[in-house]
Formats: C-alpha cells, sequence, structure tokens
C-alpha cells in the first residue's frame, strides 16, 4: 500500500488571503421550467457552494463577494449534464437557460468555448488511458511492483508535459489559469519549473488578480530548496508560546500534518520514536496543523499523544504558503544555523528513515 500511497497527496493549499470583490450573477430560465429543476453552484475562491438566490420574473440573482478576478458557474438539470461557465468578477454576468441548452449572454463564456473542449481532445484521451492502466494494475501498484509503479510515474509525467504545453500554448488565459491552479499545482512538476511557466504564461490582467498574486507567493516558497538557508520568524504556538525558526540553538522539525490525513496520522508513530531517539539531541520537534476545525485539531493531539509545540490557525497556513507545501504529510528540518537539511512534501516512501539518517549525521 506505501507504493501506492507516494503517489498519492492531500491538497492543501488555501489562499486565504485573497482581496475581495464583488460579483453578479443572472440567470434566465424558461417558463416552462421551474428553477429548482437545476443545481445552482458558483466557486468565487474558495470552492463550489449554493448562492442565495432571489427569484424575480423568471429569472434568478446571486450577488456577494468573491476572492478572485474570475469565478466559476456550474449549473446542471437532472435530464442534462453539467455544464461550467466562467465569469469575470466586478462585472455583471447573465447567462439564459434554453429548455434544450445553455447560453452565455454576458461576461459568461462556456468551458468548452473557453477552451476546455481543446483540452479535453489533447489530455482526454491520456487521462483515459491512464484510469484504463491504474484499474488493470492497482494490484500490482499496492503490491510495491517497481516496473509497473515506474510505469504509471511515466504516464503521470506525461501528462503534466502535456498540461504545461497546453499552457504555453494558450498563455494569458483563464482554463489556462485553472489547469495550472488545480492540475499542476498539487502535482510533483519540479517547483522552479513550476515558477517559471508561472511567469512566462501569466503576464496580464490574470496576472494582477489576487489569487494569481497569493499563487506566485506559495510558487516563490516551493522553490526553496534543502542546503539553502531560511529567513527567521517567531512564531506563537497554540499554547502561547514564541518559537523562533531558525533563531535556535538546536535543530528544529517542523510537522505538516492535520487530523483528517490519515496519511500523517500513520506516521506520527515514527515521528514519535524520531523523538525518542533524539532526545538528548536538543532537537525542537514543532507540530504545524492546517486543520480548519479546533475541536478535530485538539482531539487528534490527546488522542495521539502529540507531546510538542504546535502552531495552529492563520499563522500554520501562512507558513505552509511561504514554505510551498501544497500537501500533507510534509516536513521542515532546519539546523541550529537556520540551514535547510530536509523538506519534503507529500507521502514518499522511506522519508521518515531518511529524516533520521540526516539527524544521525548531524550528531
Amino acid at each position: 500500500m506505501k507504493a501506492l500511497t507516494q503517489l498519492l497527496t492531500i491538497l492543501i493549499t488555501t489562499f486565504s488571503s485573497f482581496a475581495q470583490e464583488q460579483y453578479t450573477l443572472e440567470i434566465k430560465y424558461p417558463s416552462q421550467s421551474d428553477i429548482d429543476e437545476f443545481d445552482i453552484k458558483i466557486d468565487v475562491g474558495k470552492g463550489f457552494f449554493q448562492p442565495k438566490l432571489e427569484l424575480t420574473d423568471r429569472q434568478a440573482t446571486a450577488k456577494g463577494i468573491a476572492y478572485s478576478s474570475y469565478y466559476q458557474i456550474s449549473i446542471t438539470h437532472f435530464n442534462s449534464d453539467r455544464q461550467i461557465f466562467y465569469a469575470e468578477t466586478g462585472k455583471k454576468s447573465r447567462i439564459e437557460i434554453l429548455p434544450n441548452s445553455f447560453e452565455g449572454l454576458e461576461n459568461a463564456v462556456s468551458r468548452a468555448k473557453a477552451g476546455g473542449k481543446l483540452y479535453d481532445d489533447i489530455i482526454g484521451p491520456l487521462e483515459d488511458d491512464l484510469k484504463i492502466f491504474f484499474s488493470k494494475k492497482s494490484d500490482l501498484i499496492n503490491s510495491g511492483d517497481e516496473v509497473v509503479k515506474k510505469e504509471l510515474q511515466n504516464r503521470i509525467a506525461e501528462i503534466n508535459r502535456k498540461r504545461m504545453d497546453f499552457i504555453r500554448e494558450n498563455p494569458d488565459d483563464f482554463f489556462s489559469f485553472l489547469v495550472f491552479k488545480n492540475s499542476l499545482l498539487r502535482s510533483k512538476v519540479d517547483g522552479e519549473q513550476l515558477y517559471q511557466l508561472f511567469n512566462q504564461s501569466f503576464n496580464g490582467k490574470i496576472r494582477q488578480g489576487t489569487d494569481a498574486k497569493s499563487m506566485e507567493k506559495y510558487l516563490l516558497g516551493k522553490r526553496i530548496k534543502a542546503g539553502e538557508k531560511i529567513a527567521p520568524r517567531t512564531l506563537t504556538s497554540f499554547s502561547k508560546e514564541n518559537i523562533k525558526l531558525a533563531s535556535s540553538n538546536n535543530s528544529q522539525l517542523f510537522i505538516f500534518w492535520a487530523s483528517w490525513c490519515r496519511f500523517c496520522i500513520e506516521e506520527m508513530p515514527e515521528i514519535q520514536e524520531l523523538k525518542k531517539s533524539f532526545a538528548n539531541t536538543g532537537l525542537q520537534m514543532i507540530g504545524v496543523s492546517l486543520d480548519q476545525n479546533e475541536t478535530a485539531f485538539e482531539t487528534a493531539v490527546k488522542k495521539y499523544n502529540l507531546n510538542w509545540p504546535q502552531i495552529y490557525g492563520p499563522e500554520a497556513n501562512s507558513l505552509a504558503t511561504d514554505l510551498g507545501f501544497s500537501a500533507l504529510p510534509s516536513y521542515l528540518l532546519v539546523d541550529k544555523n537556520a540551514k535547510i537539511l530536509f523538506k519534503k512534501e507529500g507521502v514518499r516512501e522511506n522519508q521518515i528513515e531518511e529524516l533520521k539518517s540526516i539527524l544521525e549525521d548531524g550528531n
């Protein structure tokens, strides 16, 4: 199972510092239909939700705050497929639901017209082949077959290369930006490659959006590598004690985790063993919880006996973004001279053993 889980990551990146912009969405629907026949959701930068609708004369209107320069609209009728539209915030958007179709009337372009059809034509067959391969070879993957695992990694890498090519060929395009944000940002593509692609492909209005600015900050963090020095900063733990990152007389291990992250919890016994093994070396261990639910966080700390300082809340999210961590569990090991000895994100085979080896070499 470990061979499979090393290929999986849990997305944690949330750009909570988005500035706020207004959106207004008007949806016209036919007289022979009722608005309750349609499942209408929007994503204004923090995930899809059902907006409150004001109904007047066959028209539904939604207004509110958006956290990105563009937002997504999802409309599903029980007799039809889901339709996705993209709209720019700060402008009124209008969509008309016709008897057998949907049409963007103003500041609303369908996914297909925005580039979705072209993307699906290029990437769709590769993704379908990957699903078939995974279905047929899942037992071998789970058993740790190195040949099959390598082929799976190669197939995923090829899809990511095609995604990057698509973005290069369609720069300053919102659909390309979504591909980057939703598919590549969480991938294991090298951080420097992602940063260069971002800089080369998005230089227009999209780059001015608050979500793009937050993403750039995250990408800068992703470029930080082992061997570099990290800037000192003072953090406040959940129990209100000050923790000085890169300003300690001892090595520091930061453990990025969450109560809902199964892989994090599975590795905690090994982390506990690390703590015991290096108790006499002065190693300082600090948890960084990306939990959104404080009760779940506190319960997990007690249940799994995580008896080391914990960073929780906005400071934890900010630290994860500044380091470019987009998956859990993640680890940062810094020596007493502020040099990064180990920086890895996501589930990887033997990473605790690698951490142990580095700590042994340093002591």
